[in-house]
């Protein structure tokens, strides 16, 4: 029963020394208020459902150009997340900290394009970006998201299994050309192994989909990790400019 906590890091800036890094922090449940764990556990699982079919929904919406249907799906995802953000805090302290390493990240060649694209030339951009969980196996910077030969994307086909979909992400606005993103929440159902994770643009949430643009992923320095049900991974993506 773990959660860890991963950031991952891309680019030049506040990291000079190692601008490509992520961080783990293992939390596990305490043993002696595992029942009382379990209850908002249960409510949690619900609520990542619905952040599941919602994400989906929205990203249906922006494609479609549809920006009302977009704004009020986004509104209602908003919501489920102050509801599991709420959860997740009452959950914190039947907690406790098992342990905690560096990992490093990597921006694909697809990536790299992806924002030259968006940004320097506005072509064809959508904000739809997802975090998904990668299994073992090297990430390469040639890998797209329908062909990544080294590794398998887990949380659906391959365990581990986690519910709801990839996770819909909002970077926050610059600081000192470092963008981070809120901290998102993977509810681990099954028993399985989990390396590190990965960011898409303008695919769908939906997981072990192949569109879109497979932007950057992060491997856990420390090896791969196994997870088991009742499990949390906390995730947080930070790029450097």
């Amino acid at each position: 029963m773990t959660t860890k906590t991963v950031s991952a890091v891309d680019g030049k800036g506040a990291a000079a020394k190692q601008p490509n890094f992520g961080r783990t922090t293992c939390l596990r449940p305490n043993p002696e208020t595992i029942d009382q764990f379990r209850l908002l556990w249960d409510q949690r699982l619900l609520v990542e459902q619905r952040q599941g079919e919602i994400t989906e929904m929205m990203f249906a919406a922006a494609r479609e150009n549809d920006k009302p249907a977009y704004d009020q799906h986004k509104a209602t995802l908003d919501g489920l997340g102050l509801e599991h953000d709420r959860l997740s805090a009452l959950m914190r302290p039947l907690q406790f900290k098992a342990w905690e390493h560096d990992a490093p990240n990597l921006l694909t060649n697809l990536g790299r394009d992806d924002l030259n694209d968006k940004y320097w030339r506005g072509s064809g951009y959508t904000q739809t970006v997802v975090m998904g969980l990668k299994g073992a196996g090297a990430p390469a910077a040639g890998d797209t998201q329908a062909s990544h030969a080294g590794w398998l994307e887990v949380g659906g086909a391959n365990a581990p299994v986690y519910t709801g979909n990839r996770k819909a992400v909002t970077m926050g606005a610059s600081a000192s050309q470092v963008a981070v993103s809120p901290q998102q929440s993977f509810s681990i159902t099954s028993a399985g192994t989990v390396a590190g994770l990965f960011m898409n643009n303008g695919g769908s949430s939906t997981t072990d989909n192949t569109t879109g643009v497979l932007v950057a992923a992060t491997d856990f320095t420390g090896g791969n990790e196994a997870v088991d049900n009742l499990d949390t991974l906390l995730v947080t993506y930070t790029f450097n400019g």
